[in-house]
């Protein structure tokens, strides 16, 4: 789909080791500009499905009944009120859904300008000069050993048990803390932005996925390259993508 000056999709896919998709993404314009949200649901049983349905809604629903003239407060406050949102359901309903919790990764499209927040490690990139650079920072207990500059474990699936142990997540507690990327991105010709959940950037390195933005192709096309070669690696988590293109 088109939005002015920029083309977007979004993708996702259960994966090859899940019973169901816990992912969950959104696409919608606002009174407070274009909205893009991947969530990554987190609990047992349905819990966390309907946690990252909770998120993407109650998202929309604050940026289409609040507008805020700064960009960030509106990212913070549709994510504090998906978080008050979750936290009081999951305990005012069966017991199954009580801790549930999502992850939430979002970028604002405003004045030709993305503005970008997280919670957890469901991530953006910006793709550009045909180069990825992460434009979030995971809330885990990796990123947390990394950031005080202890020994990272080279096998992957220990780092992978390091990574998934999350240090910050939407829902689960009474407040949450969003991470605001302070500094504000603004595409060029052919530049792409990806937000996804891990089960992208857990079978896929950033070299496969930069790899792929490369190829002279549509943003579908690349965006069902990308969910495909997750699921040739392994295919172990949910995975969601959603790529956005200048035009």
């Amino acid at each position: 789909m088109d939005n002015i000056d920029i083309k977007y999709t979004a993708l996702t896919d259960i994966g090859k080791k899940r019973q169901n998709n816990e992912d969950a993404h959104i696409e919608f314009q606002s009174i407070n500009g274009m909205v893009f949200v991947v969530c990554d649901g987190l609990g047992g049983h349905a819990a966390g499905e309907y946690a990252s349905y909770l998120a993407t809604q109650a998202i929309k629903k604050k940026l289409n009944e609040v507008y805020y003239e700064n960009p960030y407060q509106a990212l913070e406050q549709s994510i504090c009120f998906a978080n008050q949102t979750i936290f009081e359901i999951s305990f005012e309903t069966e017991s199954h859904f009580q801790g549930m919790a999502t992850t939430v990764v979002a970028a604002l499209y405003r004045s030709s300008t993305f503005y970008i927040a997280n919670v957890g490690d469901s991530r953006a990139y910006l793709f550009s000069q045909k180069k990825l650079q992460q434009l979030t920072k995971d809330h885990t207990f990796l990123q947390e050993l990394i950031d005080q500059g202890m020994p990272i474990p080279k096998e992957r699936s220990s780092l992978l048990s390091y990574r998934n142990s999350l240090r910050r997540c939407v829902g689960f507690h009474k407040t949450v803390v969003p991470q605001i990327r302070q500094e504000a991105i603004k595409l060029q010709k052919e530049d792409i932005l990806l937000l996804c959940t891990d089960g992208l950037t857990d079978m896929l390195l950033d070299e496969e996925i930069e790899a792929i933005l490369r190829e002279k192709k549509d943003i579908e096309t690349k965006a069902n390259l990308l969910i495909h070669q997750a699921n040739e690696k392994g295919g172990n988590d949910n995975i969601t993508v959603t790529l956005i293109e200048k035009l």
